[in-house]
């Protein structure tokens, strides 16, 4: 009985080290593609912008909002991670204050 709770609790090991493998290779494989599609927009003159793929509504919606509920609702609307979020946030909070003590 004990040697196959042994066998059980290495074969689990060895599950967790196999899907940890696999998520590392994908993590890698994602920052190439996304290294390949910088590039690619570098080399025409474009850039892309998350805050431009926000919709209207959303974009003066976050300026109402608390930090939390902004960092959520561009969540929802981008699958963001919540600290890629909160960059988005505060970056377009800073665009928009930069904008306003403009004018």
């Amino acid at each position: 009985m004990e040697d196959s709770i042994e066998l059980m609790f290495i074969m689990l090991v060895a599950l967790c080290l196999y899907v940890l493998a696999l998520h590392f290779e994908h993590k890698k494989q994602l920052f190439m593609l996304q290294a390949k599609l910088d590039l690619l927009l570098n080399q025409q003159g474009l850039k892309f912008d998350w805050l431009e793929q926000l919709p209207e509504k959303l974009r003066q919606q976050l300026l109402q909002v608390k930090e939390r509920e902004g960092i959520w609702l561009i969540r929802q609307e981008t699958g963001l991670d919540v600290m890629d979020a909160k960059a988005l946030l505060d970056q377009y909070k800073q665009q928009h204050s930069d904008h306003t003590k403009a004018t």
